[in-house]
């Protein structure tokens, strides 16, 4: 910001508790009207909270009355949580993901695990703008799926990994279930520079069960772009 602009703070997601202090580069504190807006000096400031917690989500977590995701923080508090068993989460919005400054192996999202029984519907919701780089396996919107994931679309996103790498599921595993997803054209996956880094897909990177269990996509479609790393695995 330039130097005499007005700076109102805020964090979206997120409840503050305490308020916001904000020291110039001398360490001086600087005055906030209205609790969190300040006049930016001629340095650079600093800008600590004394404690930050995510918001709530609405909803019991139950069939009828799932979890509501409106936030980033709320889905990144999923990849910590993981989806268990008899679990619903919904989205209640398009999630727009920020990526400005970011470099080329830097991430701004953490894949969610869903467990079996577990579900989230994205609601017709879309999910853009995730950059997410990884030199490990199942990387996707959902690192591994064992429960259903449906109704939501990827869009500008770029995902880089080394094995079972998809746009909506890294891997879809036993009676898991993907359903009525979507990942557009503006949508990138890439394979890291190792060797045997395989399996990528616009939809999944590997959907694979056994006899009695058997993973399950239908009505997905994908028009992403996918790059292997162009070398040759046979021994």
């Amino acid at each position: 910001y330039a130097a005499g602009t007005s700076v109102t703070l805020s964090a979206k997601g997120y409840t503050i508790t305490g308020g916001y202090t904000v020291k110039d580069a001398q360490n001086k504190e600087i005055t906030l009207t209205d609790s969190n807006t300040f006049v930016m000096p001629t340095s650079d400031v600093t800008v600590t909270v004394t404690s930050i917690t995510v918001i709530q989500m609405k909803g019991s977590g139950t069939e009828k009355d799932p979890w509501i995701i409106m936030y980033q923080s709320q889905m990144e508090q999923l990849a910590t949580h993981e989806i268990l068993d008899k679990e619903y989460y919904q989205l209640g919005c398009d999630l727009i993901y920020s990526y400005k400054g970011l470099g080329e192996t830097e991430s701004n999202y953490r894949p969610v695990y869903v467990n079996a029984g577990g579900h989230f519907d994205g609601a017709g919701h879309t999910i853009s703008g995730i950059r997410l780089y990884s030199k490990s396996s199942t990387k996707g919107l959902f690192s591994l799926n064992y429960g259903t994931v449906k109704n939501v679309t990827l869009t500008d996103a770029v995902i880089t990994g080394y094995q079972y790498v998809g746009g909506i599921v890294g891997s879809n595993n036993q009676d898991g279930i993907i359903e009525n997803c979507h990942v557009t054209n503006t949508f990138l996956i890439m394979a890291t520079d190792e060797k045997y880094a395989d399996c990528h897909g616009g939809i999944a990177g590997d959907n694979v069960g056994r006899e009695d269990m058997i993973p399950v996509i239908r009505n997905c479609t994908s028009a992403a772009t996918v790059i292997d790393n162009g070398h040759d695995d046979k021994e």
